[in-house]
């Protein structure tokens, strides 16, 4: 998937037939334009625009979180980090939601729970099990 040209999730088999596709609305991608020579030319909106963060699927748990950013000049010039948003959805037929808007970003999934990651106001490092969770700073190393 790559929501930063093209927002929308898609699943292939594996002859590389299209099983199902999810348009992601209301995102602002970054653009693509076909220049006279062949060339392609990219831009992103003035009000800024949204670009992958993470993707994970996992067959386990039969779902892909998806995680987009909303990056503005601004955020970016006074050093902030952007807004994540998060999607999941169903790897049998595409349904998904959006399941919050600020959670840290997924480093990678198992059928325990998640690692997940912050940058501000320091690296850290965040083991979450579908029963409680564990935070380890950045000098504690990966779990």
């Amino acid at each position: 998937m790559a929501p930063v040209f093209l927002p929308e999730l898609r699943k292939y088999d594996a002859h590389g037939r299209l099983l199902w596709w999810s348009a992601l609305d209301g995102l602002s991608p970054v653009y693509l334009e076909e220049m006279p020579n062949g060339a392609i030319a990219t831009g992103t909106p003035e009000e800024g625009y949204h670009g992958t963060v993470a993707v994970q699927a996992d067959e386990d748990l039969n779902a892909v979180i998806l995680q987009v950013a909303f990056v503005t000049r601004e955020r970016r010039r006074r050093g902030e980090a952007p807004d994540i948003s998060t999607y999941v959805f169903d790897l049998d037929g595409g349904a998904g939601s959006l399941m919050d808007g600020d959670l840290d970003t997924v480093r990678d999934l198992y059928p325990g729970g998640a690692l997940l990651s912050a940058r501000l106001p320091f690296p850290t490092l965040r083991v979450v099990s579908w029963g409680g969770d564990t935070e380890r700073g950045a000098a504690g190393g990966a779990p």
